[in-house]
């Protein structure tokens, strides 16, 4: 998907999971996203040469706190980039609205 966005794409995987955590779908309560950031990590061979704009590729946007976490530990190593992100559907849910009368 990174690759695809441009022939001139720079694509670096600055953040990692440093620490293993529970996958989401498996569970109910809201995540916290103090905890996301400390099972995170910046990946320090991949931040010299910033660029002005930085593009977060990540699942499906729930609550936001992964986008959230994720550009506050991006844009504290490279504070003057402008930081975006696309979300994208690893699946296509059923539509809740199918059965619904609208007459």
């Amino acid at each position: 998907m990174a690759q695809a966005m441009g022939h001139n794409a720079d694509v670096r995987e600055v953040l990692y999971t440093a620490v293993e955590r529970e996958a989401r779908h498996t569970k109910t309560d809201r995540r916290d996203c103090d905890a996301l950031r400390a099972s995170l990590a910046i990946d320090r061979r991949f931040v010299a040469n910033p660029k002005p704009q930085v593009v977060l590729i990540d699942d499906v946007l729930t609550t936001g706190c992964s986008f959230k976490v994720c550009k506050e530990m991006v844009g504290e190593i490279w504070p003057e980039s402008s930081i975006i992100g696309v979300f994208v559907a690893r699946r296509v849910p059923q539509n809740p609205f199918a059965d619904f009368d609208t007459e």
